[in-house]
């Protein structure tokens, strides 16, 4: 299934400027944060709804659906560590936190209830119980 995909035209004294994406945002994340730093060093960012592309939504994420879950997660808190505060960080932690524990909840008692697509709610649950050791626990290898 195709679906559109945000790309980017920057030009080469804008990116000599501002520099390369930043490494620690794998996959999510990157041209946001790469966006604000161009926006920060004076160059304006201008985003144009008539573009297109096209993208094979999920090639390559959807056969490892918790390895790139936390890998989102830790883009996203990596990208708020790097640009707000304290409190804001502490937020958008919470925020996940009560996510994953609300989605783990249903999806294991969807589980337990044998009600339809148990197969789904197993890797929502999975998912959800990966976000929430890494958040808790810190880094953790992911293997699936």
């Amino acid at each position: 299934m195709s679906w559109w995909a945000v790309f980017s035209m920057i030009r080469r004294e804008a990116f000599e400027a501002v520099g390369l994406l930043d490494e620690q945002l794998f996959m999510y994340g990157d041209d946001v944060d790469w966006c604000r730093r161009a926006w920060n060093a004076g160059w304006e960012v201008v985003f144009y709804p008539g573009a297109q592309a096209i993208h094979d939504r999920g090639k390559t994420t959807a056969p490892y659906p918790v390895r790139f879950a936390v890998a989102q997660q830790r883009s996203v808190i990596h990208y708020w560590k790097k640009h707000h505060s304290f409190l804001g960080v502490l937020g958008i932690r919470g925020i996940i936190l009560f996510h994953h524990l609300l989605r783990y909840t249903v999806a294991s008692l969807s589980i337990l209830a044998r009600s339809g697509r148990t197969a789904q709610k197993e890797v929502a649950k999975q998912v959800s119980g990966a976000c929430l050791r890494e958040l808790i626990f810190g880094r953790i290898p992911t293997t699936a």
